[in-house]
């Protein structure tokens, strides 16, 4: 359920610095924090509910219908490695340096209730296996095996020591699968745990037992689903090796098994492939003998790989990471042409950002994505399309969307973000020129671009006839170019080039007023090589950064004063130790993502980690003074920081952590007053526009100029004390039904919302008791298409969509 969010957290620490110049601190607060996708790392199913894990999200998903519901969305500390159903709890399991096991009630399946977190003494957790009462933990360095008879409480009855990636206990025995290959353990007595037999077969993913028989994932050498005699503990033998293959014309493409379920004697096996990956359906009637009987591919992502099975016949729901179809439904009733039914998509590996108005446009490795924000906590797809995959630079203005990748202009109408089309394309006649900015004013696109031989230039391109853009002129630039801005009212743009191997750091003011023939104004250097420009009211602001072998890296921020073109004055500057990747100009402030810290920042006055607590002394994350980090929260290489700055002096005046962070659009929602920063979350290091592991969005919302917000609640999970339905029938024509439940007497308002955010119809307002509540709704005179209907109680909200069929 969409609501205010936990502002202080493990993945997210708050860090808010005092400065004795500036006494704002009552001004500024975050006021909320949300993030739309990421890594699709598991799920589990069990009845009609779906658990699903996408980067620092867990998704409750309703999965009976035809169609997979969104129920809610949780944020969480940080990413779980895995997921694992169990009676009427949920087990989240965290590798890393935040190694633990945190325990949900899913007595409400609808809502998942936080229980415990329990840290685990080991870096990582591979895999989990969950037999009765007892769970089977495989981790780097050791097992450990847990009694869950307190389900909220876990405790370790034995740890053992031994490489392990994957388990699975059957009867006295559990079947250990490493790097080197399977190793069986005589767990009867858990006071002398004994090794058995072992096999040589590398490198195993899953484990399943069936009688005498484990049906073992296999890749590398022995790639396939190998099945092995386990009747002689003391001497597993192998008996089959069935490899999974797809054969397309002449070629034959290999697939590696990763997690496999089994259902009496057909056992199904999903795959990862280079750009696809499959699920397998192989008769194991014989286990001396299997037989593919069917499989079925999905072809989306970079690297598609099946990172969870779940197996609940007659569907078999897969999660696969490197795809924003991370969530997928199969249904195999029939083995030999099983089929995907439906799957759940969210954005992933987010690389470049732009807004226009209330909208968000997300360019990722797949396809080109379309946000709405309606308000400082919600956000809605509202389309994507698979047209423009790995778009570099993307500029919204008036619906239209102007992309680039390597030497090409995209014009794409999105104005219907659900049905995004082509209005033209342009490619740049230099050969071996890539883009690296693109920006419209009026009839021109204005785009700077690399060359392989280290130059760059300016080119003007006319986009009158979107359908057949055409060069204006173009103008050769003294160092390679890296970002550009152009003034909204004269005719001047402000270039920043040069980098750390030649001497035109810096940045050029150049003039279009002629656009068959640019000039260049003025040079101006910076103290280190440009990364980022932003222009403002006869300002530029400009970030560049710096490195050597003795200091590092470090990083600077500087405004010039550009009204005289011909006296151009350094105004202010500050910087620091780290890298700086954007910079933005809004209203008095200055915002910065940055990978470090802040010169002259003074002692942090205070920390909350995710549970509220205040972090112990010397607490301090290696290199950088005053910043005080949990131990077990990401690694200092991962940490980025928004700073703001006073517009005039930039003087610093509010910083908060964020992991992966890369500062990329502004969306300004006037009538909450506040300023949402839309920046990558999740694992992967700090590149410019490219993200590895878990990059979805994250949008982080900051209080400013005496903002009305209230600050939100911290506490972590406080559960949400109503429901609401999946309209019933859906899609409707005229008449559909809308179902809520509360649990307490609460001010609740049901509205009804077009694609645009305009407020069609209220349904309901009114002081509401404790209860079920049903609301008839008749959509006649309306034009068919979709609608979102929000319930809002006490300031909290939740979304669905509706179809209205015409």
């Amino acid at each position: 359920m969409k609501r205010w969010r936990p502002a202080l957290k493990h993945s997210l620490t708050v860090v808010l610095f005092l400065f004795a110049a500036v006494s704002i601190f009552a001004q500024f607060n975050v006021v909320s924090q949300n993030e739309v996708g990421g890594w699709a790392a598991a799920a589990d199913v069990a009845g009609n509910y779906g658990y699903f894990i996408q980067g620092n999200d867990l998704t409750v998903l309703n999965v009976s219908g035809a169609k997979i519901q969104r129920i809610r969305t949780m944020i969480l500390p940080s990413e779980p490695a895995e997921i694992k159903v169990s009676g009427n709890y949920l087990y989240l399991f965290y590798a890393g340096s935040d190694s633990a096991i945190q325990i949900f009630n899913i007595s409400n399946p609808a809502l998942p209730v936080p229980a415990n977190r329990i840290a685990l003494n080991s870096s990582w957790s591979y895999r989990n296996h969950i037999d009765g009462n007892r769970l089977y933990s495989a981790m780097n360095d050791k097992i450990a095996i847990l009694s869950l008879d307190d389900p909220e409480s876990p405790v370790v009855l034995k740890e053992y020591t031994i490489s392990a990636q994957t388990i699975f206990h059957a009867g006295n025995y559990c079947y250990v699968g490493n790097s080197s290959g399977l190793v069986v353990l005589d767990v009867s007595d858990l006071n002398a745990i004994q090794e058995k037999g072992s096999l040589d077969i590398t490198v195993i993913t899953d484990i399943l037992i069936k009688g005498n028989t484990a049906f073992l994932a296999v890749i590398n050498d022995k790639n396939g689903i190998n099945t092995v005699d386990v009747s002689n503990p003391d001497s597993p033998r192998l008996l089959a090796r069935q490899q999974l293959t797809y054969t397309e014309g002449s070629a034959t493409w290999i697939y590696n098994p990763q997690r496999i379920a089994m259902d009496g004697n057909q056992l199904y096996a999903g795959c990862s492939g280079f750009e696809t990956s499959s699920l397998f359906v192989i008769n194991m009637n014989q286990p001396d003998a299997p037989e593919v009987l069917g499989s079925a591919r999905m072809g989306n992502g970079q690297y598609p790989s099946s990172t969870s099975l779940s197996l609940v016949s007659p569907y078999v729901y897969v999660t696969t990471g490197s795809s924003s179809y991370g969530f997928i439904k199969y249904d195999v009733s029939d083995a030999n042409n099983p089929v995907i039914t439906d799957c759940f998509e969210e954005l992933w590996d987010a690389k470049y950002l732009c807004s226009d108005s209330d909208k968000f446009y997300a360019a990722s490795a797949e396809r080109l994505w379309v946000y709405q924000a309606l308000n400082a906590n919600e956000q809605i797809l509202l389309g994507s399309s698979e047209t423009w995959p790995d778009l570099e630079r993307i500029y919204a203005a008036s619906g239209i969307v102007y992309a680039v990748r390597d030497s090409n202009l995209f014009i794409i109408d999105a104005n219907d973000p659900a049905n995004m089309t082509q209005l033209g394309t342009y490619q740049c006649p230099v050969n071996g020129s890539a883009y690296r900015g693109v920006m419209p004013k009026g009839q021109d696109v204005y785009l700077i671009a690399d060359v392989d031989e280290g130059t760059s230039f300016v080119e003007v391109v006319d986009v009158s006839n979107m359908s057949g853009p055409a060069q204006k002129c173009t103008l050769d630039l003294a160092g390679k170019a890296r970002d550009l801005f152009i003034d909204p009212v004269a005719d001047r743009m402000f270039v920043a080039v040069g980098d750390d191997n030649d001497n035109t750091l810096g940045f050029q003011v150049i003039d279009h007023s002629n656009t068959q023939a640019l000039g260049v104004l003025a040079n101006h250097a910076t103290q280190g090589s440009p990364s980022c420009i932003w222009y403002s009211d006869n300002r530029v602001y400009i970030g560049s950064n710096h490195s050597d072998e003795t200091n590092g890296n470090s990083w600077f921020l500087e405004s010039f004063d550009v009204t005289d073109i011909n006296q151009i004055t350094q105004k202010a500057q500050t910087g620091g130790a780290g890298i700086i990747y954007d910079v933005v100009k809004k209203d008095e402030y200055v915002y910065a993502s940055v990978q470090g810290e802040l010169e002259g920042i003074g002692k942090a006055a205070g920390l909350l980690d995710f549970y509220g607590s205040e972090p112990a002394n010397g607490n301090r994350l290696n290199g950088y003074p005053g910043r005080m980090i949990l131990a077990g929260g990401s690694s200092s290489f991962h940490q980025g920081h928004l700073f703001i700055f006073d517009a005039l002096t930039l003087l610093g005046i509010f910083s908060t952590a964020i992991p992966s962070s890369l500062m990329i659009a502004l969306v300004s929602l006037g009538g909450l007053a506040l300023t949402i920063i839309t920046y990558c979350s999740g694992y992967g290091s700090l590149l410019p526009l490219l993200f590895s592991g878990s990059a979805g969005l994250g949008f982080l919302g900051v209080g400013y100029g005496g903002s009305a917000v209230e600050a939100i609640q911290t506490t972590a999970y406080q559960p949400a004390r109503y429901e609401l339905s999946q309209n019933y029938p859906n899609p409707f024509n005229p008449e559909t039904q809308i179902e809520f439940q509360l649990q307490d007497i609460a001010k609740t308002k049901l509205t009804l919302y077009d694609m645009t955010g305009r407020e069609v119809r209220q349904l309901f307002n009114e002081v509401a008791h404790p209860g079920q509540y049903q609301v008839k709704f008749d959509a006649t005179g309306l034009p068919g298409g979709i609608y979102m209907y929000r319930l809002e109680v006490n300031g909290q909200y939740e979304i669905k969509k509706m179809i209205l069929l015409k």
